[in-house]
């Protein structure tokens, strides 16, 4: 091969491979988002934001459901090798690195995470007394998505891991920390404040050694708070969520079951 054709064969490989590293990640309406930051130390300054899989899935399950590379009900990518990439080995062991879980699909469908303290109990559920309340988060997990606007997880950069998990930089275009609140980063163009994604009555993230229950908010009062579940990751990346114990329905029926739900979150 001569000289001319090496180089013209070098400069097209490292279009392909600028081509691929730029890759944006994938995402949907509808989709669970998981994002990832580190208070201090290694990856302080960049988020790892990856999307689960649609809402009404880990909603309406009736059994454990595990987002894996392998083996799980989900194949979502590598999501560990991710966490190592950007946090390092030890990512899940670290003190200062926290996670949460954001959904929306409207003012009357919102997901929000918050931390189980006391491993195994359920923490008081999110509840929002206002549209108004609701209208600014939904709006906000909307533009972390960024499906047709600028910046969010839909224009960030995939990982090696897979098509689902990007990183971004806190300073970016509708980054995953500019929507939360007390603490760090001044909200996104000022939109949420000293709240999470806006009007979060509290704090939506725990440690990575944390689980996370997640509950479902479809209007205002506790009585429209429900319990979805308790998420967990492994050292792995393998996030693994438990939801409201099936049996129950054979035990207490489904009318029981909703009142059940309802008042685990009031």
């Amino acid at each position: 091969m001569n000289l001319k054709k090496r180089f013209l064969l070098a400069i097209s490989s490292a279009c392909v491979a600028g081509a691929a590293s730029s890759e944006a990640a994938t995402v949907a309406s509808g989709d669970l988002i998981v994002g990832f930051r580190a208070l201090s130390g290694q990856g302080a300054g960049t988020s790892y934001v990856v999307s689960i899989g649609q809402a009404s899935l880990y909603r309406d399950a009736d059994s454990t459901v595990t987002v894996s590379t392998t083996g799980g009900t989900y194949n979502r990518g590598d999501i560990g090798a991710d966490l190592v990439s950007i946090y390092g080995a030890n990512w899940s062991t670290r003190t200062d690195l926290v996670w949460a879980i954001v959904g929306t699909t409207g003012a009357s469908d919102i997901y929000g995470s918050r931390a189980e303290t006391t491993p195994g109990t359920v923490p008081a559920a999110w509840v929002f007394n206002t549209s108004g309340a609701r209208s600014t988060v939904s709006g906000n997990i909307t533009n972390v998505i960024g499906i047709g606007l600028p910046g969010g997880l839909d224009d960030a950069t995939a990982m090696a891991g897979g098509i689902y998990g990007g990183r971004e930089a806190d300073g970016s275009a509708n980054a995953w920390r500019g929507y939360l609140g007390a603490g760090g980063v001044a909200g996104q163009a000022g939109a949420t404040g000293n709240t999470d994604f806006g009007a979060f009555p509290g704090d939506i993230e725990g440690n990575v050694t944390q689980s996370l229950s997640l509950f479902n908010i479809t209007g205002n009062g506790s009585a429209n708070s429900s319990y979805v579940g308790s998420f967990s990751i492994s050292s792995n990346g393998t996030i693994t969520m438990v939801p409201e114990p099936s049996s129950l329905f054979a035990l207490l029926g489904g009318s029981a079951l909703l009142i059940s739900r309802r008042r685990r979150s009031a």
